[in-house]
């Protein structure tokens, strides 16, 4: 949804130093939409890869952001407890999200398995958060893209931000995609097609850390929240120094440095060959 006036003192911390107040702002972004529109259907691809999104990302705020083009180098949380992938992990997101709809969209033989794909595609990159801002415009933009190419429907519609967030946020926490293809397409899916055809969710991955000394630790993460409480515990002086202090073979103090909500966790399943608990 486009941004409200509301949010312009967190807005303007982020803008060039040209874009002084909300309206300059929201001038800049229409331009910036209106060309990355024509960019996009100029290249005519549905399921850009992550090089593309940047390039997307700089026609659309380049007049607006600094940066415009990047994928953000923070965590970022959104919605209702909600992280994106871990800054070191977007690319990797994007590219597997790239396959996981190639073979969606290469398999919907209807229009309401093509609509199935196109709404798994926006909730999965809208949890993926690539960009500090600018995630929610740039879905949509390309959800019409995939619209029109696969249902021949050149519009979205504009629900009110608080239902079009609801059905974000139920494809994201409950694999429900029904009411975001109601919601932005139109289409009321069939029962047996409502529910996401892949999980919506993001990957384990190995966070690494290097102390002062060189030596290496890595831990098992399954979101942006474990490795962001990992990263805040290495800060600790006294908690470097501890570690420094262990011989290699020694065992981590894992209750310290794993987040409590690991231990609520620890049915999960894990990858072959990566260790959940943090090593040298």
């Amino acid at each position: 949804m486009p941004r409200k006036l509301d949010d312009w003192d967190y807005l303007q911390n982020l803008c060039r130093p040209n874009i002084r107040s909300y309206e300059q702002y929201q001038e800049a972004v229409v331009r910036g939409l209106r060309a990355a529109r024509i960019y996009v259907y100029e290249k005519a691809d549905t399921l850009p890869d992550h090089e593309f999104l940047r390039d997307l990302h700089r026609v659309a705020f380049g007049e607006v952001y600094p940066f415009a083009g990047s994928f953000r180098n923070e965590p970022v949380r959104f919605g209702p407890n909600r992280a994106g992938a871990f800054q070191t992990e977007i690319t990797r997101e994007l590219d597997g999200l790239r396959e996981e709809s190639l073979s969606l969209f290469a398999s919907a033989s209807k229009k309401s398995h093509a609509a199935q794909a196109i709404c798994f595609y926006h909730a999965k990159f809208q949890l993926i958060h690539p960009f500090l801002d600018g995630n929610g415009r740039l879905g949509r933009l390309i959800m019409e893209v995939q619209a029109y190419d696969s249902l021949r429907s050149p519009d979205l519609r504009t629900p009110a931000p608080a239902t079009y967030l609801e059905a974000v946020d139920k494809a994201q926490s409950q694999q429900a995609l029904a009411p975001l293809a109601k919601a932005l397409l139109g289409i009321n899916l069939p029962e047996e097609l409502s529910k996401s055809p892949k999980p919506i969710e993001l990957q384990p991955f190995v966070y690494r850390h290097t102390l002062p000394s060189g030596r290496v630790i890595e831990s098992l993460c399954y979101n942006s929240q474990e490795a962001e409480a990992i990263m805040l515990r290495l800060e600790s002086p006294e908690l470097t120094k501890q570690l420094e202090s262990l011989a290699p073979e020694a065992e981590l103090p894992v209750e310290i440095l794993v987040p409590r909500q690991r231990k609520q966790e620890q049915a999960r399943s894990t990858e072959p060959g990566l260790d959940p608990e943090l090593k040298f």
